[in-house]
């Protein structure tokens, strides 16, 4: 009877004690820890919730505790969330005293693509460091590393930052620091439901020891993400894009060499898909499926000569480019994120979030910024006016969920009459680009599409057929002529068909994303998540000679206004501009793809965040910044001095624009096609 009572009583005081928290986190791995640390730390009341063990369940249990260097990543977000992850796991190694082993890693290269992979890999990494290390010699590997066979590795590169730790260790300090600054850990201890209201606002989620009350749940669970019960919802649960695979492992024990140490670095062999990591005492393979399994290096194979011919999909693209620059394309662009916002604030609403003036007369199409309070972009996107109070939003596919998150969070924040509608699925979006949109458009629509009754950057309601209740906007998103509709999905099958018949007459093709890229690249249109993100902001977008092109009105108040102002009146460290790149033959040189170094008399000033092959320029065209944190980035910074592009491995010299070039074209409205985003 005592220990019923007793039980009872630890039952009670633990649901007393997790009846409420601002964010309940469910899972115990390395992202579930790594959360309720960071949360704690801010001062935020969480409770980690894990049906097991702290670090000992899922992959975070099973995992090797590998930790990737910054370079083997390419956007330099992530490697500066490597770069942390290492420097704060490096701390805690310290302090916690668990297994920290920075014994590096090395990548072999067997095919010609991996090579080029790691010539990439090296330009960015030799920047930071000089101990990263590139090895085309065979008989060095073997000398270095004589258990391996090296007969058939083209390339090798040693990458000195990468980490072995024991992830459950590190998993359970994190936990106990978080309990350190207030948080509550709970395990052996399963999520049951989660409980959502009328708005889907979390309130509180049922867990095995009881109820925790809640406004946040953070689905940290990994292979389990999205699984948990939520009876509100539809399926009633969440549903998530993840999606478990099988991770092969053979665990043994100590190679029969006195060469291998715990420093042995970790060995990638990127063509066999295989890790392995040797140590003094034990030996670990793995690989994605046992299939894949193979020796780390292979006995066939010769070596080949350097050589990286153009895509097989340029061709393809090419055919593309050519109709959208001197017919017409049509392309489907339904994958970006579509909102309705309406309401009696909506204008001042919209005002406050986005950094132009969005206070047009209807029918009106506004390219803007939305800015955090550090000037950053939280996205970009364009509003079209509906109606006195009625907005139709457009922005990235990517941010579809983010920006709906951000516009209901300062609704709340403002107490703004307004009502912000996901309606992204609700609409087909078909692009048509080129000099004859014009008069296809007018052909389906029997309007005058002008440049007086239609001109850029303006939207409208239009009938195609019987069709009705379409929004036709004419913006293309790559600086061509023409016109995204949105057809309301129930009659877009009809609209696409008519498209189709009309377009005959015009040799109306299909085009592709890879397309959009070709066009926009040369055209210098920057594009949310490869060149402009949360750290970039309209200022570093500008023109050089001035602030006019800044796309900010500072007349009215917005979010970020004063850092923007700050940031102008002081003057900006880094610059967007575009590439040229001379003496490349695209034949065999390897192609620039985002994230090479751009070097002036030969110093790393920047990177390129996006690239691709300009046929009218007739040039590998890059997109990036340049940056002089000393003196700031002048017009002379730019125009003076030799600018190289490293790609690869490679040098090549290059030319900078700081607008959009003059390309020909064989309409005559030239070059009023993309002047208005210029």
């Amino acid at each position: 009877m005592n220990s019923r009572r007793l039980v009872f009583s630890l039952f009670h005081l633990i649901y007393s004690a997790v009846a409420n928290a601002d964010v309940v986190v469910c899972g115990g791995g390395i992202s579930g820890t790594s959360i309720a640390y960071h949360l704690a730390k801010r001062g935020k009341k969480v409770a980690l919730v894990e049906k097991d063990s702290i670090g000992c369940s899922g992959a975070t249990g099973l995992s090797a505790g590998l930790v990737s260097a910054p370079i083997f990543w390419q956007d330099t977000s992530l490697q500066a969330i490597a770069q942390a992850s290492l420097d704060l796991y490096s701390h805690l190694a310290k302090t916690c005293k668990f297994r920290y082993v920075k014994c590096g890693r090395t990548y072999l290269a067997s095919s010609m693509a991996n090579e080029i992979l790691l010539r990439r890999m090296y330009s960015r990494g030799v920047v930071h460091s000089d101990k990263v290390e590139l090895l085309d010699c065979q008989s060095e590997m073997l000398e270095r590393w004589p258990f391996l066979q090296t007969e058939d590795v083209q390339l090798a590169l040693f990458s000195p930052e990468d980490v072995a730790l024991d992830p459950v260790a590190l998993c359970q300090h994190l936990a106990l620091i978080a309990k350190d600054h207030g948080a509550l850990i709970y395990e052996s201890n399963p999520v049951l439901e989660v409980h959502i209201g009328d708005e889907k606002q979390v309130y509180g989620v049922s867990t095995k020891m009881g109820f925790i009350e809640t406004s946040h749940f953070v689905d940290a669970a990994g292979i389990w993400a999205g699984s948990h019960l939520v009876k509100a919802l539809p399926h009633q649960h969440v549903q998530t894009a993840a999606y478990p695979c099988t991770y092969s492992y053979i665990h043994t024990s100590k190679l029969p060499t006195g060469s291998v140490s715990d420093m042995t670095p970790i060995f990638n062999d990127l063509d066999g898909n295989i890790m392995l990591r040797t140590t003094s005492f034990k030996t670990l393979c793995a690989g994605f499926a046992e299939e894949s399994i193979r020796p780390l290096a292979r006995q066939t194979g010769a070596a080949t000569s350097w050589q990286h011919p153009e895509p097989d999909w340029n061709t393809f693209v090419a055919s593309e480019y050519e109709a959208c620059r001197e017919r017409v394309g049509l392309m489907d662009m339904s994958s970006f994120s579509k909102y309705d916002i309406t309401g009696e604030d909506a204008v001042e609403y919209l005002q406050f979030l986005c950094s132009a003036n969005v206070d047009e007369p209807i029918g009106t199409t506004v390219y803007t910024g939305m800015q955090h309070q550090k000037g950053g972009y939280v996205t970009d996107c364009t509003l079209s006016r509906l109606g006195e109070k009625k907005f139709f939003m457009v922005a990235p596919t990517i941010q579809q969920e983010r920006v709906l998150v951000w516009m209901k969070k300062w609704q709340a924040i403002l107490k703004a009459r307004v009502h912000v509608q996901d309606v992204t699925g609700a609409y087909t979006a078909l692009d048509l680009i080129g000099p004859s949109s014009r008069y296809l458009m007018g052909d389906i629509t029997g309007l005058s599409m002008s440049s007086n009754d239609f001109p850029t950057f303006r939207c409208q309601e239009i009938n195609i057929g019987m069709a009705t209740g379409i929004r036709a906007i004419s913006v293309t998103h790559c600086g061509e002529l023409g016109w995204v509709i949105y057809i309301p999905n129930e009659v877009a099958q009809n609209v696409y068909e008519k498209l189709l018949q009309a377009g005959k007459e015009y040799s109306l093709q299909h085009a592709g994303y890879y397309t959009l890229r070709q066009l926009r690249i040369e055209k210098f249109y920057v594009y949310w998540g490869q060149d402009i993100n949360a750290t970039v902001t309209p200022v570093e977008c500008s023109d050089l000679n001035s602030n006019r092109n800044i796309l900010s009105d500072f007349q009215k108040d917005f979010i970020g206004k004063k850092a923007l102002e700050d940031q102008v009146e002081r003057g900006v460290s880094k610059r967007f501009v575009q590439l040229l790149v001379d003496g490349h033959d695209k034949e065999t040189d390897p192609w620039p793809q985002g994230g090479e170094t751009i070097l002036k008399n030969g110093r790393p000033v920047g990177l390129t965040t996006s690239a691709a092959y300009g046929f009218t320029l007739g040039c590998q065209v890059c997109i990036g910044y340049v940056e002089n944190k000393e003196f700031g980035v002048s017009p002379e910074f730019v125009s003076s001095g030799h600018f190289e592009i490293d790609i690869a491995g490679k040098r090549f010299t290059c030319r900078l624009n700081v607008h959009s070039p003059s390309l020909p074209m064989i309409s005559s409205e030239h070059p009023l096609h993309y002047r208005p985003t210029q």
